[in-house]
């Protein structure tokens, strides 16, 4: 009974998604959409997305395409297929570092000005190891429009192994209806 009340509301879910993607299509001048987060990069559900905000701090859930760069870079299965420029699907990742903000990253994790991002040790195994399959760590000071984002989930690919992302964002996100699974791998 469970697994047929679990069943129902992924069906009732994909169906919303569905209709609201189909309606925002339709309108093509919408400031505001929905978004279904697939991946455990961070918690799964639907999103509500704000597209061109006036800005964006650390903390915030942003989207954005990954580059040509990041894209052929990426271990075998860490990337989706989808609508952005690349083929692939955007990503949604909390912003951790901006411009001016003095970012190392080594095998002990992530620091930001001095202080550890929790839960930002790089996993150094096969297929999650960065660029061309060997960890790399780096240490900068990010330049303007630069910005440094991460996932929630440890085995999340992010900025741990492709380093500061440039460009525009597709916009920020916030979580309507979401959960976590602890026991799903991270994209």
């Amino acid at each position: 009974m469970r697994r047929w009340r679990l069943r129902a509301v992924e069906v009732l879910g994909c169906l919303l998604v569905l209709g609201v993607v189909g309606a925002a299509i339709a309108s093509q001048t919408a400031a505001h959409w929905l978004a279904w987060n697939f991946t455990a990069s961070e918690p799964r559900g639907l999103y509500f997305l704000e597209t061109n905000p006036p800005e964006v701090r650390r903390g915030d859930l942003v989207v954005f395409c990954p580059s040509a760069a990041v894209i052929a870079e990426a271990p075998a299965g860490a990337l989706r297929p989808g609508a952005c420029p690349q083929g692939m699907a955007p990503h949604l990742k909390r912003l951790v570092a901006i411009a001016g903000d003095a970012v190392v990253v080594d095998g002990d994790g992530v620091r930001v000005n001095g202080r550890q991002i929790e839960g930002s040790r790089p996993l150094l195994r096969p297929g999650l190891r960065g660029p061309k399959g060997k960890f790399r760590g780096w240490r900068r000071v990010l330049k303007p429009g630069e910005i440094l984002c991460l996932g929630e989930h440890p085995r999340s690919y992010d900025g741990r192994y492709y380093g500061p992302i440039r460009g525009p964002l597709l916009g920020k996100a916030k979580g309507l209806w979401t959960w976590t699974s602890t026991s799903s791998p991270g994209r």
